[in-house]
């Protein structure tokens, strides 16, 4: 802060009390005349900001150069700044730099200060520099330099061979506005060398190949801000074609892994429809088997119970699997409609096949559950009714015309016919014999050893 008040202090100085005509510049020294003798306080203030000052009454010989401070540039004009340009190159931002005769008065940039239009050719001169140096070194942009023209050049595919000029000592730097952003964005996207040909080509878009070759690098940075929009938009477009060729490929490779999928779960599910038919029939055969037995009833009824279960399960599993097909799908067709609106049209057919499939499959599983839950009902209930049927077991007879009958043989037990009679033989159980109308009927007994006529 102390530096700044000295400074401050001769630059007071310099703009109030020098007349302008007496203002010169020797080799590095600058020579001026102030219009007052107030020796005294002229040697302080000048002594506080330079060294070896040859201050003789109210002549002032300074050497610009000799500044006491670091990090602060004192320049005769705006010719002196233009032409030193190597002194401040890398350290113009943390600068203070002060321009003694700039259109009739002082300008002062402060260390670190904000770019500000009334000192534009302080901020932007050093990025016109660098930024001709830039494009002079960058393979992808120049194809030739040459010292001697002080250009370089570029090649066309529209144009050919491009010229551009260059000034070194360009003052027309302080009407542009701040390059040091657009600069770093060119930075950024010179690495990619589609860009590079866009940005190469959009430079003549404006114009630029109707001006003086000489003029040609000032109309490029006057134009910069709109070229590079320009780019960015030819260089986004370029990207998303490319991406969207790849995207296709890409969706094309998932589509069938979405078909396979489907594939898979509708084999899962065809095995469970084969399967439900014979095991329904498998299950009923063997409960009407033992339908004088309730435990195995029961047992059976279990049995079926669980493999419906089990059933449900892998119902549940194959719906999982649909779910995350179908999650996957909507997904990926947000990100093409976000991304790649106008060219959606390109898969909104596969989409809709997809689609297809997964609700004809989802609509199959609801049928196959509705029909394994009316199965299991109807198989409950018919358990039950076989379960809690008590009644008695009517007689089994059988009646067979006794003139056919010779003989009847039953485990070990053995009639044989005569006279109409039947007479037992080993017998183990007892045969009741009955005539009526000329036939026979037989119902096992309790045996009694004998034979009733």
């Amino acid at each position: 802060m102390e530096n700044e008040s000295l400074i401050e202090d001769f630059i007071k100085l310099f703009n109030d009390k020098t007349d302008c005509d007496t203002i010169i510049k020797s080799g590095v020294e600058t020579r001026f005349t102030l219009n007052t003798a107030e020796s005294s306080l002229i040697n302080k203030t000048i002594n506080n900001v330079f060294q070896d000052a040859d201050v003789v009454s109210n002549k002032i010989t300074i050497n610009l150069n000799k500044c006491k401070f670091e990090n602060c540039y004192f320049f005769h004009d705006i010719k002196d700044y233009l032409i030193n340009f190597d002194r401040y190159r890398n350290t113009y931002l943390e600068s203070d730099i002060i321009i003694l005769r700039y259109q009739g008065t002082s300008l002062w940039k402060h260390k670190n200060e904000n770019f500000s239009q009334e000192k534009a050719l302080v901020f932007n001169f050093p990025i016109y520099n660098e930024l001709f140096d830039f494009f002079k070194d960058n393979t992808l942009f120049t194809t030739f330099y040459s010292p001697i023209n002080n250009e370089i050049i570029i090649l066309n595919k529209d144009n050919g061979a491009f010229h551009i000029g260059y000034k070194n000592l360009e003052e027309k730097v302080s009407v542009l506005p701040h390059l040091q952003p657009l600069i770093q964005v060119l930075k950024d996207n010179f690495v990619n060398k589609e860009f590079v040909q866009f940005f190469k080509e959009n430079i003549t878009v404006f114009g630029i190949g109707n001006s003086d070759p000489k003029e040609r690098f000032f109309e490029i940075l006057k134009n910069l801000n709109p070229i590079i929009l320009l780019t960015e938009r030819d260089y986004e477009n370029y990207v998303r074609d490319f991406n969207f060729e790849n995207i296709k490929t890409k969706f094309k490779e998932e589509r069938n892994k979405y078909f396979e999928g489907l594939e898979k779960n509708i084999e899962l599910v065809s095995k469970q429809v084969l399967s439900i038919p014979l095991t329904f029939a498998a299950t009923a055969f063997a409960s009407y088997q033992v339908k004088d037995k309730p435990l195995i009833v029961f047992l059976i009824l279990l049995a079926f119970l669980l493999y419906s279960i089990i059933a449900f399960k892998m119902l549940g599993i194959s719906q999982f699997n649909i779910q995350c097909i179908n999650e996957d799908v909507n997904k990926e067709e947000k990100e093409i409609i976000d991304n790649y609106n106008k060219n959606y049209s390109h898969f909104e057919e596969d989409f809709n096949k997809i689609r297809s499939k997964i609700s004809k499959i989802e609509s199959l599983m609801s049928l196959i559950r509705w029909v394994l839950k009316s199965m299991l009902a109807l198989f409950f209930l018919f358990s039950v009714y076989q379960i809690f049927n008590k009644d008695q077991l009517k007689k089994e007879s059988i009646s067979i015309p006794l003139e056919k009958i010779k003989y009847i043989s039953i485990d070990s037990l053995v009639l044989l016919k005569k006279d109409s009679v039947l007479i037992k033989k080993d017998i183990v159980n007892t045969i009741t014999i009955s005539k009526k109308k000329g036939t026979v009927n037989l119902s096992t007994v309790p045996d009694k050893n004998s034979i009733t006529h």
